[in-house]
């Protein structure tokens, strides 16, 4: 040991010399030459750092006592060893707990700061520096008993250093044993438990992987595990791990689902552990690099070229108009302005841009953002189909279909339609998903040329589904329900118009709709099926309204009896619902009626007509006419109001209003409606009296196997009216309504 007094306190801290602690000397006191020698000599012969003598004291101090507390008191149970060995120390963080924990428990380093070669060098009274001499002198007269203290020091460091790697293993063993413990625990949980809770699963996987790299980088924790970063972070994240044990025991024995909040615990479990166990590895990432002398690169400042000069900025080219023309006719970033959208197009166009050509087209086709203008349009269509743009050449397929829909001549129209699917094909043949979906509706129609072929349609609209077209798919699936041309596959049928109504397809909602209530090829599903009908609803499909109404009107009795037998509350609460069901499907089908759906005013009039709760037979009639008077007229709407104007039911008996009303259904080709037009001319009601144009009529509706129909004209041969008689063919035709159960009496076969 030297016997320098300086080298007392700092002989037990290897790297700290004297010469870094060395007090002061005031700025006008004079050095002497052999000061300055002695000075020199140590500054070769030692490395000089800064002040930070007592920090530097008390860290050690404080590590040999944290060590050797933590080995006399074991961790409690329940709780991991970093919250255990923490408690009570939160202070110590800072610098002054630091330093006042060490003078508590080394007093000899408070003694050892107040001796007088650890103060600077005060000046005396008369302002003079003190004198070299008696300032040797003091330092002389502590020195044993600094010895002493530098001996008790060094040899509680040494003591300290050997704890302190022992400590470090082991909080870091500890650390692995906890990870080891909670992936077991997790492992024993049901599986599906872990799934049933968001990122229950993922929790386990991360335990797993903090196992997995904990083990395998054992050596560089423990060889860092007293950089102060690195041991942060393993405190962290040793005291984040507390919580799992709890969260895997509730999972493993709970019956029934889990409450949200049990599952807001376990999310906030798995992001605070990720977040530790990532700020874990880099404290230890940076920890290894500055023990290696590497530093970590920063990235580059990044330089900007300068401005090009206004000479140098290239004119903008049409593909860049174009796009700016997008945000100002799509609003995109810029208040919408179409007419400025419709120049930029123009220049873009001028500039041979194909997308700037078919978005003018687009403009004047549809009259948005320019008046109407199909001339102009189909100009620009051509332009760009010529361009090879080919939605240019699939819109000019659409104008021209939507100039051949104006025409009057069929020749003309069909041979705008043979144009149209040349431009179609050119654009399909190519992928263009929309053009194969409109080859696909000429192939099922027969439009343009083509011949009706389900086969043909079904391969261009598996085309056009293969890329996602939503129209494709409804149709496909339609056609492999109708099953004329292609083979009948419901399941095929089932899986594209539920593609299709996945994505807002209100005909393929109508159609899933109707399946799963009626269970025809499916099971049947009337909750499933009430879904999807009320989808297509919402989109204003007048079929599934009509549906919905009829499903409302069947699950309800139809009869006054359970009305007047409603004596108690049940009872009443079934009327009330009753009433409630009438007037939804009063609703729903007075919308599909405004929508254009006859068979919607059919059954509204029918409805108006038989219900005990909303009979109106007068608007049951009004509703009935304009289903018949509809530009496709619907037959049981025309001979139902037919026979009410014969009848007077809801209205005053007029049999010429009746005779109309037979002869449009009669028209449909309906069997009943054709009789009964034989029946008025042959009675002369409602018209002139005609056996010839009744017995016409009888003939049309007995081709149509109408029993009624077989017996009249029989009537008619039998008797000579309006035909020449002829008992054989009259007994030709009695004999038909025997054979289909018509009539029962034998004896009317030998009847003159």
């Amino acid at each position: 040991m030297a016997s320098d007094p300086n080298s007392v306190v700092t002989s037990a801290l290897p790297g700290l010399t004297p010469a870094a602690i060395s007090p002061t000397r005031p700025a006008h006191e004079n050095v002497t030459s052999q000061e300055k020698v002695e000075a020199m000599s140590n500054a070769k012969t030692q490395p000089t750092r800064e002040p930070k003598l007592l920090f530097a004291v008390a860290k050690n101090v404080v590590n040999a006592s944290n060590a050797s507390r933590s080995k006399r008191q074991p961790a409690s149970g329940g709780k991991s060893p970093v919250s255990s060995a923490g408690e009570g120390n939160h202070s110590m963080r800072t610098m002054f707990g630091i330093i006042k924990r060490a003078q508590d428990t080394k007093p000899e380093l408070l003694a050892a700061q107040d001796q007088p070669s650890l103060k600077q060098s005060q000046p005396s009274e008369d302002g003079h520096a003190p004198k070299q001499q008696s300032s040797r002198q003091e330092n002389k007269a502590v020195a044993p008993e600094m010895r002493h203290s530098s001996a008790s020091v060094e040899a509680e460091s040494r003591a300290s250093l050997g704890h302190e790697a022992d400590d470090r293993h082991s909080f870091v063993d500890d650390v692995r044993e906890i990870l080891e413990k909670l992936v077991t625990q997790l492992d024993s949980v049901d599986p599906r438990k872990l799934l049933a809770v968001r990122l229950g699963g993922e929790l386990r996987g991360l335990l797993g992987k903090a196992q997995d790299e904990f083990a395998a980088y054992q050596a560089e924790f423990v060889e860092h595990a007293t950089n102060e970063g690195v041991s942060v972070a393993l405190q962290n994240f040793s005291a984040s791990l507390t919580q799992v044990s709890a969260i895997a025991e509730r999972l493993r024995t709970a019956k029934f689902l889990l409450n949200r909040t049990f599952k807001r615990e376990v999310l906030f479990a798995f992001q605070e552990i990720n977040s530790y166990y990532t700020s874990l590895f880099m404290e230890l990432s940076m920890a290894v690099a500055r023990r290696s002398g590497t530093e970590l690169p920063l990235p580059a400042p990044v330089t900007l070229p300068p401005p090009p000069e206004p000479a140098e900025i290239p004119a903008p080219t049409g593909d860049e108009i174009c796009l700016e023309a997008h945000q100002y006719f799509f609003g995109h970033g810029v208040p919408k302005n179409l007419q400025k959208a419709l120049g930029l197009y123009t220049q873009a166009a001028d500039l041979g841009c194909a997308v700037a050509m078919t978005c003018l087209g687009q403009t004047y086709f549809t009259g948005n953002g320019s008046e109407k203008d199909l001339l102009t349009a189909e100009k620009w269509f051509e332009l760009a189909s010529s361009a090879g743009d080919l939605e240019g050449c699939h819109q000019l397929g659409l104008l021209m279909c939507e100039k051949a829909a104006h025409l009057k001549d069929a020749r003309q129209s069909d041979e705008l339609l043979a144009l149209a699917h040349v431009r179609f094909s050119q654009a399909a043949e190519q992928g263009h998903r929309d053009a194969q979906f409109e080859i696909g509706i000429f192939h099922e129609h027969g439009r343009g040329g083509c011949e009706p072929n389900d086969m043909e349609a079904a391969t261009w609209y598996a085309k056009a589904a293969d890329q996602g077209h939503t129209g494709a798919e409804a149709s496909l699936g339609r056609l492999f329900l109708v099953g004329t041309q292609i083979q009948q596959d419901v399941a095929k049928a089932v899986h594209f118009l539920q593609r299709a109504a996945a994505k807002g397809d209100s005909s393929a909602q109508t159609r899933l709709g109707l399946l799963y209530t009626t269970g025809n090829g499916v099971k049947r599903d009337m909750e499933r099926g009430i879904a999807f009908l009320q989808s297509a609803t919402d989109a204003g499909s007048s079929v599934a309204m009509t549906r919905l109404a009829s499903l409302l009107l069947l699950q309800t009795p139809q009869t006054n009896d359970a009305v007047t037998s409603a004596t108690s509350p049940t009872s009443s609460a079934q009327f009330r619902d009753r009433e409630d069901s009438h007037d939804e499907a009063l609703r729903l089908l007075l919308s599909a009626g405004n929508g254009g759906h006859i068979d919607a005013y059919y059954a509204l009039g029918k409805l108006l007509e038989t219900s005990s709760l909303l009979r109106d037979q007068t608007a049951a009639l009004r509703f009935y006419s304009k289903a018949a008077m509809a530009p496709t007229p619907h037959a049981k709407a025309a001979k139902r109001v037919a026979t009410m104007y014969y009848s007077g039911i809801g209205c005053t008996t007029n049999k010429s209003k009746a005779h109309q009303l037979y002869a449009i259904a009669a028209n449909t080709g309906d069997a009943e409606a054709l009789n009964a037009l034989g029946l008025m001319y042959e009675e002369g009601e409602g018209c002139d009296l005609n056996f010839l144009k009744a017995a016409e009529y009888y003939r049309r509706a007995a081709d149509l196997n109408s029993p009624h129909a077989h017996f009249n004209l029989g009537c008619l041969l039998s008797h000579g009216k309006g035909v020449p008689r002829n008992a054989d063919a009259a007994q030709a035709h009695f004999q038909k309504v025997c054979t289909d159960e018509f009539i029962s009496f034998p004896d009317i076969l030998n009847d003159p």
